[in-house]
């Protein structure tokens, strides 16, 4: 099985959340799973456009996505697909959303 070509059949409604995994300046990681191509775990950062804008860290964040698109390496995780959506719970704000391998880190002794 190619894990690129079932990574790329992904959907948001295809991922399943099961829990946090942090926040960050631009938004939230959650723990997702694809229970309809892959049965793998990603995470999935959910990032509110509207902040990016207003603090103007649009450049950052394009910068962020080029890199995480070209990386492959075993302890940095690979962004898999980019979605846009809109929240239900608000009609103005629309987010962005990065999927993204899980990595798992070892702590360094």
């Amino acid at each position: 099985m190619d894990r690129a070509r079932d990574e790329k059949q992904l959907t948001l409604e295809s991922l399943e959340q099961i829990g946090i995994l942090g926040s960050g300046a631009f938004g939230l990681v959650s723990l997702v799973k694809d229970n309809m191509h892959t049965g793998r775990t990603y995470a999935l950062k959910a990032i509110n456009k509207k902040y990016v804008l207003d603090t103007k860290m649009g450049r950052s964040l394009e910068r962020e996505v080029s890199v995480l698109k070209k990386t492959e390496h075993p302890m940095v995780t690979r962004l898999v697909n980019t979605f846009r959506w809109q929240p239900v719970s608000t009609t103005s704000n629309t987010h962005q959303t990065c999927l993204m391998r899980c990595t798992v880190a070892l702590p360094m002794c």
